[in-house]
């Protein structure tokens, strides 16, 4: 049944996706970001900026393309739009990265971009969860993430003013409803499920003399917060970088690479092909980010093992063989989904906005 898993690719489409991840390698954008991080490295400030960049120059400068194929055996990830996603999380086996990118579901959304969160950022609260990759490293913590407290006017300002020294925003709340894929949002509901229940139970333990109606009016307390991992957005400002890491263990993480301008919808409209979902936009490419991922299923069982300790000792700063790192490039509109405990590394190109969430199919 593995046909299964390449429905909904086309080889067309194949090729100009492979010739976009090879192109946008050579594109002023990336090669300008190769040169911000080698001024970094140079500079060899204690900052956690100018500690990742020797990793960012390591994937920039040996890392390969992402290829997709009809043999998914081959494949580093696989392709689908609309209905090839529906089709695959319904019958397929979910061991490969997954781009799903589909230009009419993307506008069927609803519309978000970064202008219209910038907006937003002064109701989000006035204390913001920040990877400040500015921080410096000093021996309390240089193995702890660059995360900080920071004022939504600093953050403001740090976009409209940048830095050498680029910030990601994390936990932003979602508040608008419809954002996740149709195709995840029918087959990939065990954890929402299993989140709802929880919530239910825990209020009737909480207190169990409560009426119904006043139950659903509580808050409950919680020892962690599993609906902010659930769903999520995270925006990136041009140059962040994560290190090597896996996201919460037996969840998989899907990501959708939003617009950063809000007037796109009736020009994507009036440019979309009719039969060819799949296409894409030379604007597209205005919003790009590096979703970067090891691949080792194709590896002698001696070669995982050494590269998962490696992973393992070295952690964030791990510098993997370069046949193990797969560069996807992502562009607006595309979603990208990944099966449990993927290792990767963001590199973000330019500012990205991503929605994004943790699912669990049944």
């Amino acid at each position: 049944m593995t046909w299964m898993r390449a429905v909904g690719i086309s080889q067309p489409s194949m090729g100009q996706i492979y010739k976009c991840s090879t192109r946008l390698g050579k594109d002023p954008p990336f090669l300008e970001l190769q040169q911000r991080f080698q001024m970094a490295a140079d500079e060899n400030e204690a900052t956690h900026y100018e500690r990742m960049a020797p990793l960012a120059l390591h994937i920039l400068g040996y890392g390969q393309p992402a290829q997709t194929s009809l043999d998914p055996d081959e494949a580093d990830f696989l392709l689908f739009d609309s209905s090839g996603m529906d089709h695959h999380l319904q019958h397929g086996i979910q061991d490969k990265p997954v781009v799903f990118r589909d230009r009419q579901a993307f506008l069927q959304r609803p519309s978000i971009s970064k202008m219209s969160m910038l907006r937003d950022l002064k109701d989000t609260g006035p204390i913001l969860d920040v990877q400040d990759l500015g921080r410096a490293t000093k021996i309390e913590n240089l193995y702890q993430p660059a995360i900080t407290l920071m004022p939504a006017e600093e953050v403001l300002s740090r976009f409209k003013y940048p830095t050498k020294h680029p910030i990601n925003l994390l936990n932003l709340s979602v508040s608008v409803d419809g954002l996740v894929p149709q195709p995840i949002a029918r087959h990939c509901t065990l954890l929402a499920t299993t989140l709802d229940q929880a919530e239910i139970r825990a209020r009737q333990i909480y207190d169990p003399r409560t009426s119904a109606i006043e139950k659903g009016l509580m808050t409950t307390p919680h020892p962690a917060n599993f609906w902010n991992c659930s769903k999520w957005r995270i925006f990136g400002q041009a140059g962040a970088i994560s290190g090597f890491h896996v996201d919460n263990n037996g969840v998989s993480t899907w990501v959708t690479l939003e617009s950063n301008d809000t007037t796109v919808g009736e020009g994507l409209k009036r440019a979309i092909a009719p039969v060819d979902h799949i296409c894409s936009l030379s604007d597209d490419e205005s919003v790009l980010k590096l979703w970067v991922f090891i691949r080792l299923d194709n590896l002698p069982p001696d070669e995982q093992r050494k590269a998962i300790e490696g992973f393992i000792c070295e952690g964030e700063i791990w510098m993997p063989e370069p046949r193990c790192i797969k560069i996807l490039a992502l562009i607006r509109g595309d979603t990208a989904m990944f099966p449990p405990n993927t290792i990767h590394a963001p590199i973000t190109v330019t500012d990205s906005l991503f929605t994004g969430g943790m699912v669990m199919q049944g």
